[in-house]
């Protein structure tokens, strides 16, 4: 027997024969791709927008000796919160106003207390799902 320096085919893997894949199973992952690249911006735009605006109002309320009103901390505010305006349960004198970023995974909302008089009104203190104002806690239960 000699050898004759013949492969067989099945051993060796040349770009030609190489399965392409089909055009629709390309745009499916391609379609995942930019769905997880998409939702992965969304969530960091959220967050980037809600961590600086909380530090920002733990900044003004902890620092300013005298009352602050609602123009100054809704300037500290950064991204674009959905806004709301309820009544206070608790108190009847005060109203209470919900900034809230829309997202997927966590719960990026800040609500203030506010007196019910005024187009400027006086802050009284905020909450959010993870610290109070009051006794910097976390409000959770």
């Amino acid at each position: 027997m000699s050898s004759s320096g013949h492969v067989s085919p099945s051993t060796t893997a040349s770009p030609q024969s190489q399965k392409k894949r089909s055009p629709i199973e390309r745009m499916i992952i391609w379609g995942g791709i930019i769905v997880l690249f998409v939702f992965t911006l969304w969530e960091a735009k959220q967050k980037y927008s809600y961590s600086p605006s909380l530090e920002r109002i733990k900044k003004i309320l902890d620092s300013e000796g005298e009352p602050v009103q609602l123009s100054a901390v809704r300037l500290a505010i950064s991204g674009s919160p959905k806004e709301r305006s309820y009544p206070d349960p608790e108190l009847n004198r005060n109203r209470k106003i919900e900034f809230r970023w829309p997202s997927f995974v966590k719960d990026y909302r800040i609500e203030i207390t506010v007196a019910k008089e005024g187009d400027d009104p006086l802050v009284e203190g905020f909450t959010t799902p993870d610290v109070d104002s009051n006794d910097g806690k976390s409000s959770k239960k």
